[in-house]
């Protein structure tokens, strides 16, 4: 899955990953970082114009405080008598002492600035994202997923004989085009933990504004909110998410790997408590962690 080069997404990570600009540019857990990632990988899906706009101001940002870094004000040793007796004058030491003092602490207050600047810019991030957020999971995330989930079952089938540890069977008994298949399924692997990581995104700016319960949090992809009928999957391990590999999850289950959005677990969990009702020994927040039915 490749993004087309003409992406306004894909030109702005460019732009950023050029500059060196991208390390925790927008604090962590923001999601602006994580969909662009997304995006490229994901067929080249787009973003909303105001989350481009945000992307466009942390760039200025970045460039701002990458010049701050570089013009530091170079290390000033106060004037003393020394240097009067070497033929200066009170008036000249003083002069310099305060050319000097002044440039460190406008420096030190344009860092200050800096600092705020960023700390606004990740609450404008999750302002730009928050009208898109549901949308953007039930419709490009989960759409890569699945195409990338179909690619992997393409090759999986390939690669049968070789199932279910693939990698060291391949290595000693597999002809050049399925070790190509292969390893076309390890950077698929890569793609699918780049689209998981902009899904987690979303759950976690979710809980910060408070939409969805900083419990429910998935806190690895594959987890609980993935299965549409967990029960149909097995082993454990990749019902839970400890096992993440693309082509066990594109074969294991005869059910679908869809990625949840956070409305979609709280209206479940909501619907759950009111079946329960308040006398149920485990609430529906507990129940919910073994794993749960999306529905078709």
């Amino acid at each position: 899955m490749s993004a087309a080069a003409t992406s306004p997404a894909a030109e702005m990570l460019a732009r950023l990953e050029a500059a060196e600009l991208t390390t925790d540019l927008f604090g962590n857990g923001t999601e602006l970082l994580p969909y662009l990632r997304a995006a490229k990988v994901g067929g080249g899906f787009e973003l909303p114009q105001e989350v481009l706009a945000v992307a466009e101001q942390g760039l200025h940002l970045a460039r701002l405080q990458q010049a701050h870094s570089a013009n530091a004000p170079a290390p000033h040793k106060p004037g003393d008598i020394k240097r009067i007796l070497a033929g200066g004058t009170p008036e000249e030491i003083m002069d310099a002492d305060d050319v000097a003092l002044v440039a460190k602490a406008r420096h030190d207050r344009a860092g200050n600035l800096l600092i705020v600047a960023r700390q606004q810019l990740a609450g404008m991030s999750g302002a730009a994202f928050g009208p898109h957020r549901e949308a953007l999971v039930t419709g490009p995330l989960r759409e890569s997923v699945a195409s990338l989930l179909a690619d992997a079952k393409a090759k999986a089938t390939t690669l049968k004989r070789f199932a279910p540890d693939y990698g060291p069977a391949l290595l000693g008994d597999g002809n050049p085009a399925q070790l190509q298949a292969y390893r076309a399924s390890r950077q698929m692997n890569a793609d699918m933990a780049v689209l998981t990581a902009a899904w987690r995104a979303s759950w976690v700016a979710a809980s910060k504004d408070k939409s969805v319960a900083r419990e429910f949090v998935p806190q690895r992809a594959g987890t609980w909110y993935c299965w549409v009928a967990p029960d149909d999957v097995h082993p454990d391990a990749v019902r839970l998410g400890t096992e993440t590999d693309i082509l066990r999850l594109a074969t294991v289950a005869s059910t679908e790997y869809r990625l949840a959005s956070p409305s979609e677990i709280v209206a479940l969990v909501e619907q759950m408590a009111a079946d329960l009702g308040k006398d149920a020994p485990r609430p529906a927040a507990q129940i919910i962690r073994q794993g749960v039915a999306l529905g078709a």
